[in-house]
């Protein structure tokens, strides 16, 4: 555990918690908006699967 002289401020902590939520909250909605043009268009069936849902298993489960 680092002293705490070595410790970030609490306050900068804050901050790039929120910013990095921000970022992922901005990335999740690009991601959802992705899939929902994905499964519109049947992407799915290229792989011959039943559905968006079976693809994103099939795809991007790790």
């Amino acid at each position: 555990m680092k002293a705490a002289t070595d410790l970030a401020p609490i306050e900068d902590l804050d901050r790039n918690i929120l910013t990095l939520c921000k970022h992922i909250n901005a990335a999740t909605y690009e991601l959802l908006v992705l899939i929902r043009e994905f499964d519109e268009r049947s992407g799915w069936l290229r792989w011959g699967l039943k559905s968006c849902a079976e693809w994103l298993a099939f795809r991007c489960d790790p």
